[in-house]
């Protein structure tokens, strides 16, 4: 009706409406900037017929399109940019999408070919490399201080270079490896989810109950349970954050505090048995190597891959860099930052399946540390916490040196009050760091 709130309108039909809205006058000059994107076929007909009709009225239309038959279905000459240039003047009779891609492709391999012939080869692999080395110098550095902890250790333990010790750490590493996955997707984004740990202790409640009789069903019942547990706490955490534009701070604290009641309720004290099967499928190893911490660093790399070749990564470092250019190129910073929180939570509660196999029981404090872990091993390895910068692989290797630093405390004899103190200072220190080389930078 004429009454209905433009907002309260789908996306499709607010575009329809804005287009209504400045067509309706008398304007010397229209600029369209990709008007049929996002609305359905019918709809695109009657905006061309509206841009053909303000046209042959005798307005100046300018129409700026990445779909090229739409440009040379309305085009009477259609200009190709290359490099803020024109490179190229076409006909509206003689365009063809060969013509147009051929004429900024060209374009561009002759201003590459310039700048190649102007600068020496070397200068040139130079420029390639540096890129590269940059994003993963801060993975390298850590995986050598990791290397040098552990020579520092095994002075105090020979135990920590054997075979069953590092297995350990593997195993160790895994659940906190994943969390920190998952809340690097939101920090890259400026937020923070501090419900991670909660649902990590909620999740071995649930699973005490649930997989507790032998077999894959009540195993795979228990795998569901705590995804749609996860699921469920993501959704909640993106409703909050994104649609009531509660600060992510808050709204975390507010579901940690729910879950963690909620775990509490369930399972008041540590408790309950899981099966064998549970057990043998989420703690099973390759020789000395656990399954779980292949399957682990295996998503990292999928991961990174997407963040580096994949649209992921783009939307990722986009939005979290700055969510007005972000909406300006049509990418929809509302849903990346809902899929981070839920895809979070989802890493959580997987989090919480392989903390159950490991305890072999539900514990309301079993995820207690995860939510500073987490953090820790996010902005030591890299990230931002004010988002559009990190790389999973970074993430991964601070999630490692979290765990080594953990198990070189405990094989010291270091009080786990201490290592409190510990994670709380390392997380400062990398903050801080991050914080004083911007600084520099910013100067320079």
């Amino acid at each position: 009706s004429a009454e209905q709130i433009v907002r309260n309108l789908s996306g499709g039909n607010q575009q329809k409406v804005v287009l209504g809205r400045w067509t309706a006058g008398n304007p010397r000059l229209f600029l369209f900037e990709d008007p049929t994107r996002g609305v359905d076929v019918a709809t695109k007909l009657e905006i061309y017929r509206r841009i053909r009709s303000l046209a042959e009225a005798g307005a100046a239309v300018i129409l700026v399109s990445s779909d090229l038959l739409e440009l040379i279905g309305l085009s009477d000459r259609i200009l190709v940019f290359s490099r803020g240039r024109v490179v190229q003047e076409i006909a509206g009779t003689d365009a063809t999408e060969d013509a147009i891609v051929g004429s900024a492709t060209e374009a561009g391999t002759t201003a590459a070919e310039a700048v190649t012939a102007a600068e020496p080869v070397v200068h040139a692999a130079r420029r390639h490399r540096r890129p590269l080395f940059a994003r993963y110098a801060g993975a390298i550095l850590l995986a050598v201080l990791i290397i040098a902890l552990g020579i520092g250790t095994s002075h105090v333990s020979s135990f920590f270079f054997s075979v069953r010790n590092l297995s350990n750490i593997a195993g160790q590493v895994a659940p906190l490896a994943l969390v920190a996955l998952g809340q690097f997707c939101v920090i890259v984004l400026g937020g923070i989810d501090l419900s991670v740990g909660p649902l990590i202790s909620l999740v071995t409640a649930l699973t005490s109950f649930v997989a507790v009789t032998e077999g894959a069903t009540a195993m795979w019942a228990a795998i569901a349970a705590a995804l749609g547990t996860g699921l469920v706490t993501g959704l909640v955490n993106a409703v909050l954050i994104v649609r009531l534009k509660i600060p992510d701070l808050i709204a975390t604290l507010a579901t940690y505090s729910v879950v963690f009641g909620a775990a509490l309720i369930i399972r008041p004290s540590p408790g309950g048995l899981v099966s064998d099967t549970f057990l043998d499928t989420f703690s099973s190893n390759i020789g000395p190597v656990p399954v779980a911490a292949l399957v682990v660093g295996l998503l990292f790399v999928v991961a990174e891959f997407l963040l580096l070749r994949g649209r992921l990564g783009q939307r990722l470092y986009g939005a979290g860099s700055s969510t007005e250019a972000s909406v300006v190129v049509g990418i929809n910073t509302a849903l990346v930052r809902a899929g981070a929180y839920v895809f979070c939570s989802l890493c959580a509660a997987a989090a919480g399946l392989l903390i159950a196999a490991r305890i072999g029981s539900g514990d309301p404090q079993a995820g207690a540390s995860f939510t500073l872990s987490s953090v820790t091993a996010v902005v030591v390895g890299g990230v931002s916490v004010l988002g559009g910068r990190g790389t999973a692989i970074g993430v991964l290797a601070g999630a490692i040196a979290v765990g080594v630093m953990q198990n070189a405390l405990n094989l010291m004899h270091v009080s786990a009050y201490y290592q409190y103190v510990w994670t709380g200072g390392l997380t400062l220190v990398a903050v801080a760091g991050y914080s004083l080389r911007t600084s520099k930078a910013r100067r320079t």
